[in-house]
């Protein structure tokens, strides 16, 4: 299983929608990306995408304050399907529903891009998503998927790339937009061929061991077997999986599986508090442990032991 996690790693590979050639040539980031690279590349498209439907969400603040569940005061209710009350002990709800929905409709968009011809596939996912806001149409949808779909690779633009890469990686709360293009190669063109083999061998690795019989392996040998697992892994492949984990498309890691394997199994451990900055304030991280606060990561002055 860890060689076939690292065959699945060693074999990614894409162009990279940041990469560009500034003055006198001088190339900004790798032109393709492979192996390890295409995990943090993939990241930093999320980090964009977050701060895309952040905007997107404030821009459409009088929409949303028509519905029951009101962007000003986070008044989502989403938590409560996920039986959080007595399978979290120390969940920050404000926190998980604010920053849930947002993480889920980022990593859709990163998920499955946007091109025209994944259009109905990504339009579902989202409309899925935005069910949960009660008595809204789907406007707010198709203006995240139309306004994503305006973002083209940083290499495609002809005018000032410089600075429109800058605009897609600093923290301020706008996105430029390209003046001029050579063709409109769109910057979410999707990974759901990097992504689905990826996260469903690891996942069925993971449960294979999970399933074992005591007879066979006792707890602490399966710990010790997925620790291997988890040295593979890097933090920005950590914090993909968190990310995978939250979404609509990742529950079975933790939410809807039955099995609460990430937690069970510190599969995050290694992630830092501090690891994934949210685009409205730019003091404020996506933390992990608002979601796994059960977690022993490794950047706790103290571990407790699990229940």
């Amino acid at each position: 299983m860890v060689k076939y996690y690292r065959e699945n790693i060693s074999e990614m590979r894409f162009r990279n929608p940041f990469y560009y050639e500034g003055e006198k040539g001088r190339k900004v980031d790798e032109e393709y990306v492979t192996g390890r690279r295409v995990i943090k590349t993939i990241f930093e498209q999320y980090k964009v995408a977050l701060k895309h439907v952040d905007e997107q969400l404030f821009s459409n603040m009088q929409v949303l304050s028509k519905c029951k569940f009101t962007y000003e005061n986070e008044n989502y209710t989403n938590i409560d399907k996920y039986n959080l009350n007595y399978k979290r002990d120390i969940i920050d709800k404000e926190n998980w529903n604010k920053f849930h929905t947002h993480s889920n409709l980022a990593y859709l968009i990163t998920f499955w891009g946007t091109p025209h011809d994944i259009t109905t596939e990504l339009d579902n996912r989202l409309s899925e998503v935005a069910k949960e806001w009660k008595n809204s149409d789907d406007s707010i949808v198709k203006n995240i998927i139309e306004s994503a779909r305006k973002l083209i690779a940083v290499y495609d633009c002809q005018v000032d790339p410089g600075d429109y890469s800058g605009s897609l990686k600093n923290k301020d709360r706008s996105i430029t937009k390209c003046g001029r293009s050579k063709g409109k190669l769109n910057f979410f063109g999707g990974h759901q061929y990097h992504l689905a083999h990826y996260f469903r061998h690891f996942y069925r690795s993971v449960k294979y061991i999970d399933k074992q019989p005591s007879w066979l392996l006792s707890e602490e040998e399966k710990k010790e077997y997925i620790e291997l697992l988890r040295a593979q892994m890097s933090n920005y492949e950590q914090a993909l999986l968190f990310i995978n984990s939250i979404s609509s498309l990742g529950e079975n890691w933790e939410y809807s599986g039955g099995v609460d394997l990430i937690t069970k199994y510190d599969l995050i451990r290694n992630l830092p508090e501090y690891f994934i900055p949210l685009p409205a304030n730019k003091d404020e991280y996506l933390k992990p442990q608002y979601f796994y606060p059960n977690v022993d990561f490794e950047w706790k002055k103290k571990t407790s032991k699990k229940k």
